[in-house]
């Protein structure tokens, strides 16, 4: 950082105020260099986060009226209509994201991670974790297998971290009997993403594909 000079620093703040995996120190070091400029993304709708990137970018100068920019939002509009009208056709489907491995299982928590905020608001029933884990930044509760089923039992999709590898579940008999998972019914969760128009049009694209081919169980 110091050999680029840079006139401004952007990170994203993840919810403890701080330049995301900059630890207190070497911040301190980096604003004797230049300012530094945060973007809350931690307890926040990834679309805020997305327009706080815009509006930073229109005050150092961008055009963020130029046709490929209001190209990027007509197509995020659009792809936001399309993933409501899937949500309001599947009434009382509820979807679980968990970032699972073969000992413990990760639940994320709907009413703290930015992308889950955003689905949320736009009608998507996403359970939320009775106890978040402050160590995750509140973005987790840690559970085991055995306790899956408080959450499991009543989810109609689940959807699983896009960063997992594919053969996570291999040998794992205990995933294959959740209700979801034997009614074929597991998406994607995209934990990570640009925080772009584009971005967002992607995710909210392919999880339109995944409601369209979800059931609500039982129904």
């Amino acid at each position: 950082v110091v050999a680029l000079g840079p006139d401004l620093y952007v990170d994203v703040d993840r919810g403890n105020g701080m330049a995301w995996y900059l630890e207190e120190e070497t911040t301190t070091a980096l604003e004797s260099l230049c300012p530094i400029a945060l973007i809350k993304a931690g307890g926040n709708s990834v679309l805020d986060t997305i327009q706080q990137f815009e509006q930073l970018a229109a005050a150092l100068g961008a055009d963020i009226d130029a046709p490929e920019v209001s190209a990027a939002r007509d197509a995020w509009k659009a792809a936001e209509d399309a993933f409501k009208a899937a949500v309001e056709a599947k009434p009382g489907l509820k979807a679980l994201a968990v970032s699972p491995d073969a000992t413990q299982v990760y639940v994320v928590n709907s009413e703290w991670v930015g992308d889950l905020i955003y689905l949320r608001s736009l009608g998507l029933d996403v359970t939320v974790p009775e106890n978040p884990d402050p160590g995750t930044f509140n973005n987790f509760e840690i559970i085991s297998w055995e306790e899956i089923g408080k959450y499991s039992d009543e989810a109609d999709l689940i959807l699983v971290d896009s960063r997992n590898t594919p053969d996570w579940a291999d040998g794992l008999t205990f995933w294959e009997s959740l209700p979801a998972v034997e009614a074929g019914q597991v998406g994607t969760w995209y934990g990570v993403f640009p925080f772009t128009y584009e971005g967002l049009t992607g995710m909210l694209t392919a999880m339109t594909e995944t409601i369209d081919a979800t059931e609500v169980l039982g129904s």
